[in-house]
């Protein structure tokens, strides 16, 4: 498994740690499956990392400390010359069994060094219905409006029946169109 992770082909579920071999512009915006981007996201390209490698919004309500990994702003030059994504691979191959996902991994990596971005690049949405089960109802006063980019969360998505959160009826405007749209 190690070997296969550092040298051999890799499963698409890896493709976001090995960004800087197949994109060769300064930065690129990783985007999860479960997502819709709403609006122009140029100012999010135009925004200045400030040196870090990764621009990316708060895993809310987790933590604030922590990042979603499911929007990524990366600074593919950065990750090139610090050679990323074999730090990457070398921290899954040592904790994948201990922490979410590659999410996990990748706030140990960068603990410290990203730019936080604004919620509008990444509301996260699936906690809609367990928040409010809670009684949390704080939680959707955090972002007012509609979002840049919609994140789709937990097993809470929008074209599952019975799900409630925020912007499934967005899903499913889009869902509804065609190419030729």
């Amino acid at each position: 498994f190690a070997l296969k992770l550092l040298e051999g082909p890799l499963p698409e579920e890896y493709f976001k740690i090995k960004t800087e071999n197949f994109v060769f512009e300064k930065k690129v915006l990783y985007l999860d499956s479960d997502i819709i981007v709403t609006s122009s996201l140029t100012a999010l390209f135009d925004l200045d990392l400030e040196g870090y490698p990764l621009g990316a919004v708060p895993d809310i309500p987790t933590s604030n400390e922590e990042f979603n990994a499911g929007v990524l702003l990366i600074d593919t030059d950065m990750w090139r010359d610090e050679n990323i994504s074999r730090q990457l691979f070398e921290l899954t191959i040592a904790h994948h069994e201990h922490v979410y996902g590659d999410q996990g991994i990748f706030n140990i990596l960068f603990k410290d060094r990203w730019k936080r971005l604004d919620l509008t690049y990444n509301l996260q949405v699936g906690q809609d219905a367990h928040r409010h089960y809670l009684g949390d109802y704080g939680w959707y006063e955090l972002f007012d409006g509609v979002p840049n980019i919609i994140h789709y969360t937990t097993e809470n998505k929008p074209w599952k029946h019975f799900r409630f959160n925020r912007f499934r009826e967005i899903w499913w405007f889009y869902y509804g169109l065609n190419w030729n749209d």
